[in-house]
């Protein structure tokens, strides 16, 4: 089951005819603003780790949690406000989603169509003059990386009762790499793990029409979980590890999160072992025991068909799916799986066996 933020907008059951900035005299019992009540449900992965309700309500003025936008039926804009929450909510107060200024309901009943999205990927997002389309792209490195999450749109008049929801989804494909030793006494460092292959790394979404998220004709050959400067990734050797995450620094930089879709063939890299061919991989760049080596993983996954034959294609990554590559080390070998599991839940046992590397 995928999480999601959910919140609520209580509007005004009067509606009056005014903006933020189109602020008209009318009698103070109907000055009620749209506001914001409190976050009630589960949010979502931003970059690594889990925004809780707490975090989340720790946003604040100057770095606000969501934006929100308002259309009108005829697709002009009503409403654009970045909310953010003005009190930690406890067991006896309720926190308080705040925005600047004031926005009331159309005065002549209409209904507005509202639209949003996380601001924590702000630095990898752009939007259209009209607000209405979001394009995302990704940097090349998973320190850069951001979980975008979206709002589904929602539309309605004052007349339905005055409160919307929005739920908010992972639009992205989230990617994250795990080791596991085999016993004490085999010291491993992670030089560096990149994924080979042509992904779509720009992507577009319709806000005012859906969560989903369109990949434009932007690419990329890789993406690195390290950038120049950062990692190594290094276990000390003494104590054996289960399925402990790889990052380098602090752990809010070990996802990378990606457009979804089917890698395609790598067709520029003639280096690679024959294993691998045209085939997107993942390369990794590691030491066991002091020495230096490299592993070349098909990034492949298995198809079963009705007649229950089995095939190879290049794997594709689903919006709002959660991949876990786990590299299982010995003093001889490393051993890579791949799990795929619903974003923010424990791992489940569809997992995928990749190649064996020496």
């Amino acid at each position: 089951m995928k999480r999601f933020i959910y919140t609520t907008i209580a509007l005004a059951a009067v509606a009056v005819g005014c903006t933020k900035s189109n602020i008209v005299d009318v009698p103070e019992v109907q000055k009620t603003p749209i506001t914001f009540e409190t976050y009630n449900g589960k949010t979502p992965v931003t970059k690594a780790t889990d925004v809780t309700q707490a975090t989340f309500e720790a946003s604040t003025q100057a770095a606000p949690a969501f934006n929100v936008k308002a259309f009108k039926p005829n697709g002009e804009g009503y409403m654009d406000e970045n909310v953010w929450c003005e009190t930690q909510a406890t067991e006896s107060t309720k926190a308080t989603w705040k925005y600047d200024g004031l926005t009331y309901w159309p005065g002549d009943g209409s209904s507005l169509t509202f639209a949003a999205y996380g601001l924590n990927a702000a630095s990898n997002v752009s939007l259209s003059s009209d607000g209405k389309t979001l394009t995302y792209t990704v940097p090349a490195n998973a320190s850069s990386h951001a979980d975008l999450v979206v709002a589904t749109p929602v539309t309605q008049a004052a007349t339905a009762g005055g409160t919307v929801s929005l739920e908010f989804k992972h639009v992205l494909s989230r990617v994250g790499f795990r080791l596991t030793t085999i016993g004490s006494g085999t010291s491993v460092k992670i030089n560096n793990v990149i994924l080979n292959g042509l992904f779509k790394n720009e992507g577009t979404v319709a806000l005012n029409a859906g969560t989903t998220i369109t990949p434009t004709d932007g690419t990329t050959l890789s993406y690195s979980l390290f950038a120049e400067g950062e990692g190594p990734f290094v276990t000390d050797g003494t104590t054996a590890l289960t399925k402990a995450p790889i990052y380098s620094g602090t752990e809010a930089n070990r996802y990378m999160m990606i457009i979804p879709g089917q890698v395609q063939d790598n067709t520029w890299d003639s280096a690679v072992p024959s294993n691998v061919g045209t085939d997107p991989y993942i390369f990794v760049d590691y030491e066991l025991g002091g020495e230096e080596r490299q592993a070349y993983i098909p990034l492949l996954e298995t198809v079963i068909a009705e007649d229950d034959s089995e095939s190879k294609v290049n794997w594709n990554f689903e919006a709002g799916k959660a991949y876990e590559f786990i590299f299982e080390v010995s003093i001889s070998q490393i051993k890579f799986t791949g799990v795929v599991e619903d974003w923010d839940e424990d791992h489940t046992d569809n997992t995928t066996d990749m190649n064996d590397m020496k």
